[in-house]
């Protein structure tokens, strides 16, 4: 096969080596599409390309479509013309392909003349991410190929239209060995393995590497074991779930990151999903109180957002109520954060020692920030999170499960959790709020608001399930 890299390849790298290689050995049948989510953002970041070049004396290069060469020759007949602007012009350089977004003249001496061109990024991300360093540094690599000239800047334009200036010198060493790395990948000299993780489900090769690692019950199925360790497990011959089960501790504890503690917790953890049995570890005390609230926020980090406070107010001797603080808009998150604030300062007021359960540090992290952007509140940070309990840390104090990851969907669903809409997920409800805000139809709104309801009802099971096991 010959080699064959893109600006895209290096989004796979960081992703997941592996995804890289099935991108040019795997069987491209077996690859799903986008996510739904996935797909909004990619059209999103398009319509936003295209209003910031609007209006703008820019040229893009013409040939016939998907004839790379020809775009290549277009683009150098434009660069050698001197055009100020190109869109979309292809840079070519052996089986190297690029297709920056901008290509941008600037004065200087190269093989063109008097001038050079440096690449231009248009993304709808609110900061650079190292995906588009690595890019333009590929774009700036091919370019010196073409004008014998490698830019020592480029831009990145973010979603507020700021500009970033990538400082491409700086950026090289790093480029160098990412380059070297995805080369060694794709011409089959670097060996790669699947590693299943938490970012698995955002992949395209998600469903093969799936159905391979439970067909040969690879190790990292285990939950909270990282996917870096996999390589040092591999030397020691650990490659399943069994393997990991009969481990000596001591020896996991000579793999770096993984403390004495941590690897007595992945010997049992591995035990506890081969034999689908709980394991207790430790005490679980959780405080009585009449009424207990559980709380679960929804937030789009794309809008720097949150959008949704859901409590379930359960007080003893009544129903279970439960409350949405939506922001309609995202100008109207401090509005949404103020009438959840003022709600539970009611209820503390009443019941000053009500537990707020929660599950994992989101909503700490997200209260924190919002604090700190809207910070005139009925009661302060201390006195709020002062009452909140992190049930995945008290659960995984007390417990250990036979789960593949300690979330609060895989966790409830080992309960017996269903949540009432099969689509639920947080992406989704990101896609939901995104439509409600293009199209104004409630529905989507709704449909966030039920999914965020059913996290409440699952972190109240999961409480229910905490206090009923013997300690």
């Amino acid at each position: 096969m010959s080699l064959s890299l893109s600006a895209s390849s290096f989004r796979s790298l960081l992703h997941c080596p592996h995804s890289l290689f099935l991108d040019h050995h795997g069987d491209p049948t077996l690859k799903t599409d986008l996510g739904e989510f996935e797909q909004y953002l990619l059209d999103e970041g398009k319509r936003f390309e295209h209003e910031f070049i609007a209006g703008k004396d820019y040229v893009q290069p013409d040939y016939p479509e998907g004839d790379l060469d020809a775009g290549a020759a277009a683009t150098i007949q434009l660069m050698t013309e001197g055009t100020p602007l190109i869109y979309q012009g292809v840079l070519k350089a052996g089986l190297f392909v690029g297709v920056p977004d901008l290509l941008v003249k600037k004065g200087g001496e190269s093989l063109l003349g008097s001038w050079f061109y440096e690449p231009q990024e248009i993304k709808i991300s609110r900061s650079v991410k190292p995906f588009h360093i690595l890019q333009v540094s590929f774009y700036a690599m091919l370019l010196d190929q073409i004008q014998g000239h490698r830019p020592e800047t480029a831009t990145v334009v973010l979603a507020d239209e700021t500009e970033e200036s990538i400082d491409l010198d700086a950026a090289w060493p790093e480029f160098e060995r990412r380059l070297a790395e995805a080369i060694a990948i794709v011409d089959h000299r670097l060996t790669t393995d699947l590693a299943i993780f938490s970012g698995c489900g955002e992949c395209a090769w998600h469903d093969v590497c799936s159905k391979e690692a439970k067909d040969r019950n690879d190790v990292t199925l285990v939950a909270d074991l990282r996917r870096a360790t996999k390589p040092a497990l591999t030397e020691l011959g650990i490659l399943t779930v069994d393997d990991l089960t009969t481990a000596d501790p001591e020896r996991l504890t000579e793999i770096r990151g993984i403390g004495s503690e941590s690897a007595k917790r992945l010997v049992v953890q591995a035990e506890s999903q081969a034999t689908g049995t709980v394991v207790p570890v430790g005490e679980a005390r959780l405080p009585e109180s009449p009424i207990e609230l559980f709380y679960d926020i929804e937030g789009e980090p794309n809008l720097d957002m949150d959008y949704l406070h859901g409590l379930l107010i359960v007080e003893r001797g009544k129903e279970p109520r439960y409350l949405a603080f939506l922001a309609d808009r995202p100008e109207d998150e401090g509005q949404a954060f103020g009438s959840f604030i003022t709600e539970v300062a009611e209820i503390l007021k009443q019941h000053p020692d009500a537990p707020i359960y929660h599950y994992h540090s989101y909503e700490r992290t997200r209260v924190t920030r919002l604090f700190e952007r809207y910070p005139d509140q009925p009661i302060t940070r201390d006195a709020l999170m002062g009452r909140f309990i992190d049930l995945h840390r008290v659960l995984k104090d007390a417990f250990v499960l036979p789960v593949e990851g300690y979330g609060l969907k895989p966790v409830s669903r080992w309960l017996g959790f269903k949540y009432r809409n099969p689509k639920s997920s947080a992406t989704q409800s990101m896609l939901w709020y995104r439509l409600w805000l293009d199209t104004g139809e409630r529905q989507y709104l709704d449909d966030s608001v039920l999914y965020n309801e059913d996290d409440c009802l699952a972190t109240k099971l999961i409480k229910e399930w905490i206090e009923c096991r013997p300690h």
